[in-house]
């Protein structure tokens, strides 16, 4: 196994998407054959499908029988025809098709601008889902950046591999193990995630933020940190989203607002990269070029420091720096690597040097 057999080969992506856009038709075709379910395109139309997937999933034959002897064909081509290899050519169809018509009826009940089916080529190449068929909104794509899509194939994959398993009894049932409204609570769940208001379910509840105490916003407002505030960008860019898109960039408060910080036990200090603000310094950077890394260890007061993990620093001080002076020293090495990776982004997406 390589890369490309979890990718694809992005030569053959337009004739596999061709491919794959002709199956569509027909995987809805010979799925509402098969089911004897009106799908019309609508919410309502998932529950009896699944009820029926959910039977015939049960039996000997997966629902489909004899019907389909060969895989469809765009199940030869990575990074699908790995899963082939493992399948029966009857639940390859009954994934497709069920994958095809689920498309369908989420393009229905997406909200304009349209959304069709790509291929998903990001420039970050670990992102996940890199070289499956996705749904996405074109009017998105941003030299060549989707900002949001949705990959049904591994997503409706998992669901029916979890419905096909046999049950452990040694293990909890899978979310959504005989669940009839199960492709319906998917829909929902994947159309909220593409940014869509769904009036169907009750509103989440409210995640708990962190507590500005353990983050850097708690010390934003120390006289310390004041000339360090001064010298932050008035705009971080969370990258590579972010050089195009004003969405993705974010004020200092936000920035601080999840970077965890506070000292540990005996001059043990450590900061906190969360998830949401990642995007606007490098993580992968090497510790020799790291800016941040090199501007803890600036310090008269900080006797060691690494880069522990991706989103981990850690530093050890003698003497008895206060916290407003350890915080300005941290935004300060944030700003550095905010520069540093900006820079880095806007001479690759120029085509220039750094």
């Amino acid at each position: 196994m390589n890369l490309d057999d979890f990718r694809g080969i992005p030569a053959e992506d337009e004739e596999r998407l061709r491919e794959w856009l002709d199956h569509v038709p027909e995987g809805v075709s010979w799925l509402q054959q098969q089911s004897g379910v009106d799908l019309d395109r609508s919410v309502e139309s998932l529950r009896p499908l699944w009820s029926w997937a959910i039977d015939h999933l049960s039996g000997a034959d997966g629902g489909v029988g004899d019907s389909k002897r060969d895989f469809p064909p765009w199940a030869r081509w990575r990074p699908y025809r790995r899963r082939a290899e493992a399948m029966r050519p009857d639940r390859m169809w009954l994934w497709g098709a069920v994958v095809a018509y689920f498309g369908e009826v989420f393009i229905a009940r997406a909200a304009a601008p349209e959304v069709e089916w790509r291929v998903l080529r990001h420039p970050v190449e670990t992102m996940q889902d890199q070289g499956q068929f996705v749904l996405l909104r074109p009017a998105h794509i941003n030299r060549r950046k989707p900002r949001n899509w949705v990959c049904p194939h591994v997503i409706l994959g998992n669901t029916i591999g979890q419905q096909d398993a046999e049950p452990d009894p040694n293990r909890p049932l899978p979310t959504g193990y005989n669940d009839p409204g199960r492709l319906q609570t998917l829909l929902f769940m994947q159309l909220q995630a593409f940014g869509d208001v769904v009036p169907e379910l009750a509103p989440p509840e409210p995640e708990p933020g962190l507590d500005p105490a353990d983050t850097l916003l708690g010390k934003l407002y120390s006289p310390e940190v004041a000339a360090a505030r001064a010298a932050c960008p008035s705009r971080w860019v969370g990258l590579p989203e972010g050089l195009d898109d004003d969405d993705l960039t974010f004020t200092t408060e936000e920035v601080c607002a999840e970077v965890g910080f506070g000292p540990g036990e005996e001059g043990e200090w450590s900061l906190f990269l969360h998830d949401g603000i990642r995007p606007v310094v490098d993580v992968e950077v090497r510790d020799e070029d790291d800016p941040l890394l090199r501007t803890l260890l600036s310090h008269p007061l900080v006797v060691q420091a690494e880069h522990s993990d991706r989103e981990l620093y850690e530093w050890s001080t003698v003497g008895a720096p206060s916290e407003g002076e350890m915080a300005a020293l941290v935004l300060r090495g944030l700003a550095a690597a905010q520069e540093r990776a900006l820079r880095l982004a806007l001479a690759q997406r120029d085509g220039g040097t750094t």
